[in-house]
């Protein structure tokens, strides 16, 4: 974590992002999370913010001192420096989403008031492939009854995974492409919140997509982070929002589907 200063000033603390934090790590892993978390944020789901944050000297510098490189490397371990040296020159902060914040788990509560929110958050990863949400690895947060969505970096499989991802994930509008209602590596911590709620429907936030402007999506990829980033990723995930948006009714009805099965 790092602590951020605003344009008006304010410090924010946010949690740094890479491709070179983890061996495992998509290569495309900022492109995904900038389009999946901007995309969430528009379709007024409670994402957590993020920002570009430049790799600078002087945050390598602090992040030798603070997180100790001589540590590090004695347990075989990059060090953090080192995978920002590494690393892109560019790289996202996300901002946390403050005090009183717990990860979802299995034998959280869900109120009656979270239903709606729950279906969204549960459609929304469905649509744009989020498979990284899943019970054993949640990335969801609850305080009180709200929701925090983090990490969306594993999104957009089609558009900017990795060969084994995509012959592993189709599309959810193909045959048998919504899958993760079931399985133990596979099913979203949210569904079986939902699924025998059929009075919560999905209608709302197939409207949500289908009102959004293609320019506003195609926004996400018109900055100057996609000097440094990987414009291409940008625009294969562009066209893999238009094309979803084009078949999201075919995905509510296979949802629907699993529902009754």
């Amino acid at each position: 974590m790092v602590t951020l200063r605003n344009s008006s000033g304010t410090l924010v603390e946010a949690y740094l992002k890479s491709p070179a934090f983890h061996e495992k790590k998509s290569p495309l892993c900022l492109e995904r999370e900038w389009f999946a978390s901007h995309l969430a944020r528009d379709l007024r789901l409670p994402c957590a913010k993020i920002v570009p944050v430049e790799v600078t000297s002087e945050l390598i510098r602090m992040a030798a001192e603070v997180f100790q490189d001589d540590g590090a490397m004695l347990q075989g371990a990059t060090p953090i420096s080192k995978s920002l040296q590494n690393g892109p020159d560019l790289l996202i902060g996300s901002i946390s989403l403050g005090t009183g914040w717990s990860e979802w788990t299995p034998v959280a509560h869900t109120q009656i008031s979270q239903l709606k929110m729950a279906a969204e958050i549960y459609f929304f990863d469905t649509l744009v492939q989020n498979w990284d949400r899943v019970i054993h690895n949640p990335n969801l947060l609850i305080k009180n009854d709200l929701y925090g969505m983090i990490d969306q970096e594993e999104s957009f499989v089609e558009a900017a995974g990795l060969e084994e991802e995509r012959s592993y994930l189709p599309k959810p509008w193909m045959e048998n492409g919504v899958a993760n209602q079931t399985g133990e590596f596979e099913e979203h911590p949210l569904w079986q919140k939902i699924k025998n709620r059929r009075a919560i429907s999905f209608d709302e936030i197939v409207r949500k997509f289908k009102r959004l402007p293609q320019e506003q999506i195609k926004s996400y990829g018109s900055g100057f982070e996609f000097n440094i980033w990987s414009r291409s990723a940008s625009d294969r995930i562009s066209e893999y929002i238009f094309e979803a948006i084009e078949n999201v009714e075919t995905v509510r009805d296979a949802i629907e589907v699993n529902r009754g099965s």
